[in-house]
């Protein structure tokens, strides 16, 4: 007696719809719009003089730009060295984390983001100063890198360290020996029937690392520990979370269906950790999907061989 599995049915990518999309990008672009702009139009038609840059003040400009640049830099330093000043990984850490991390990358973003903008206005202002009055090409020369570095730092994924270090400094603090660790996925729960928009830090409610053998998934986090088998997993899905900016340049976070040993179903969705940029972790997040249904479609199948041979006999 033969039989074979129908082929695999792949679970839809749902990626944001495009109006979410663009409403979540909407204010950045009308702020640079509204910069060129309005140069443009009080500009535009009328006679205006031409005012070159003050070398002096474009000096001015690039000694601040670079103290404040050196003083984020130190800041961020000094936050991965101390681990998001957080001594004690004996207890939960993810909500305490999470407001620490908060508070300093809104410190650090605007140290770096604003010596960014005010090292580069200088050419950026002698650029522009020919097509559009002294004072607004003055304005839109430190106002166009500001805005530009701000998107910088939501594609870039600054604290990508701090994360590694937290997630195994706590796990090895709950008995995880190191070496076990390095085999790990680093890796973010949250509840996808939660609107992410109303968590003021970070989407993620749990820290962790996962764990996938030809059994089974493990997963140990900051307070949250599964083991489940093919059997108990009912589906994979992806589907964006509006709330992660990481949705906004692509990423579909994965959403695991999945029934515990007393019999409740669980849903949790899982965010990858190890990137340093906001498109890295979409491709991540496809990869982790892809391997996590071929698990399941081995499992499925080894499974239904087994059934085959104990019915052969």
């Amino acid at each position: 007696m033969a039989t074979s599995l129908p082929p695999a049915r792949r679970p839809a990518r749902k990626a944001l719809s495009p109006i979410k999309w663009f409403l979540g990008v909407l204010t950045l672009l009308a702020v640079i719009i509204s910069c060129g702009g309005l140069g443009i139009f009080l500009s535009g038609g009328h006679e205006r003089a031409v005012i070159a840059p003050n070398p002096t003040i474009a000096a001015v400009k690039l000694v601040i730009g670079v103290v404040l640049a050196s003083v984020g830099g130190i800041i961020y330093a000094a936050g991965i060295a101390t681990r998001g000043f957080n001594a004690d990984f004996s207890r939960p850490i993810t909500q305490r984390f999470a407001r620490k991390i908060w508070l300093l990358n809104l410190i650090v973003s605007l140290f770096l983001q604003g010596g960014i903008a005010f090292m580069v206005s200088p050419l950026f202002t002698a650029l522009i100063w020919r097509v559009l009055p002294g004072q607004i090409a003055d304005i839109g020369g430190f106002f166009l890198p500001l805005i530009a570095a701000q998107f910088l730092f939501i594609w870039l994924l600054i604290w990508q360290p701090l994360g590694r270090i937290i997630i195994h400094r706590r796990l090895e603090a709950r008995g995880i020996e190191a070496a076990y660790l390095m085999n790990g996925i680093l890796l973010g729960l949250s509840d996808p029937s939660k609107n992410s928009f109303k968590k003021m830090t970070i989407v993620e409610e749990d820290l962790g690392m996962l764990w996938i053998s030809p059994t089974s998934l493990s997963y140990r986090g900051d307070q949250i520990d599964f083991d489940i088998t093919g059997d108990q997993v009912r589906s994979i899905e992806q589907r964006a979370d509006a709330g992660a900016t990481s949705s906004y340049f692509g990423a579909s976070q994965i959403i695991l269906r999945y029934v515990e040993p007393a019999g409740a179903e669980r849903v949790v969705r899982l965010h990858t950790e190890s990137e340093w940029t906001a498109t890295a972790k979409a491709h991540a997040a496809d990869e982790l999907a892809e391997r996590l249904r071929s698990w399941k479609l081995n499992h499925d199948i080894a499974h239904a061989g087994s059934s085959v041979s104990s019915a052969d006999r």
